[in-house]
């Protein structure tokens, strides 16, 4: 099951709106205060800040399946939103026709767009009188089930905001599910339409990104510090070796050419480099807390990917200014 759709507050009208099928959870609410209408989606953390005077109303309509669900928002006046995601979830959200244009991270988002929100991250949406959108939520843990991977939705070369044919297509088909199954349609009465839906959404949503990479130098520097972000991070979790260059672009699902003019750009060093150094100084750690064990130097070395020793004490030298035997001598003296 989707994230459980629960009521909110008093002072809006929750329910059901039709009869639920077992995997399917569904709910309509019409609010007319902002912040409940905001604390009505979710597992998210949201903050809408009305910029208009006026009676606020809002109508939310929410589809839960299993690992997606599916919304439709409607709200009547100028807002600001400051939105997060829930947790290890994949957002697309999609203006529809009816909706005024508005402004995603600062970037026009209009009809015939796709946004892109992450978790962990704060998103901020501001919409111009009449907002009208669709969106899907996908549980990144549920994509083995789908025969994706989580890693797939997480790719530095996402850009906020896609537009195109293929965005507004999806948008419109996503309002179109939302709308079929809020309605017990026909899908609903179709078990084996309605068992492989979660899978063909998420797959529809990951389909949207697959483009020819673009240039590296027409990458805007918060997508190569975006790129670099996500490559770092990858490259620390590692508890010894990290990933080779090669195995880190495909994650990151760049080219390697894109990874190093991306590192050059945003730290001034090659990727590689980068790499190394922070194999070094997993190296020197593992050396300073090897006093009291039979540990080597070559044993701690090799752990970190340096199979030639006189490179490794050559860097490590460079980068520390002394030898990783003085290191280890070093620490057991102290112990």
């Amino acid at each position: 099951m989707g994230v459980p759709i629960s009521n909110p507050a008093h002072g809006s009208e929750t329910g059901p709106i039709a009869a639920v099928p077992a995997g399917v959870e569904r709910r309509e609410t019409r609010s007319t205060d902002i912040d409940e209408h905001a604390a009505a989606l979710s597992g998210w953390d949201q903050c809408y800040t009305q910029l208009d005077a006026g009676p606020f109303r809002g109508l939310l309509t929410q589809v839960g399946l299993p690992g997606i669900t599916l919304f439709a928002e409607t709200t009547n006046l100028k807002l600001r939103q400051d939105v997060a995601p829930p947790p290890n979830s994949f957002v697309l959200g999609f203006p529809l026709p009816s909706s005024a244009p508005g402004l995603f991270h600062g970037c026009p988002a209009a009809e015939g767009t796709a946004l892109t929100l992450r978790h962990g991250e704060a998103h901020e949406f501001i919409c111009h009188e009449r907002m009208h959108l669709s969106a899907v939520v996908l549980e990144l843990d549920r994509c083995p089930s789908w025969g994706l991977d989580a890693d797939d939705f997480s790719r530095a070369r996402m850009p906020p905001i896609v537009g195109g044919p293929a965005a507004q297509a999806l948008g419109a088909w996503v309002m179109g599910l939302v709308g079929d199954l809020a309605a017990a349609g026909p899908m609903i009465a179709d078990e084996t339409a309605l068992a492989s839906l979660p899978a063909l959404i998420a797959g529809r949503c990951l389909s949207l990104f697959a483009t020819e990479e673009r240039p590296a130098a027409d990458l805007s520097p918060s997508q190569r510090y975006r790129i670099v972000a996500e490559a770092r991070a990858l490259v620390e979790a590692a508890e010894t070796e990290p990933p080779p260059l090669t195995v880190l672009a495909r994650r990151l699902g760049v080219s390697v050419r894109t990874l190093e003019y991306c590192f050059s750009e945003t730290l001034g060093l090659s990727p590689s480099t980068y790499i190394r150094n922070v194999r070094l100084h997993g190296a020197r750690r593992d050396l300073k807390a090897a006093a009291g064990t039979d540990a080597t130097v070559a044993d701690i070395a090799m752990a970190w990917g340096f199979w030639h020793l006189g490179r490794f004490s050559a860097f490590y030298r460079d980068m520390f200014g002394e030898s990783p035997s003085e290191t280890l001598r070093k620490r057991g003296a102290r112990a």
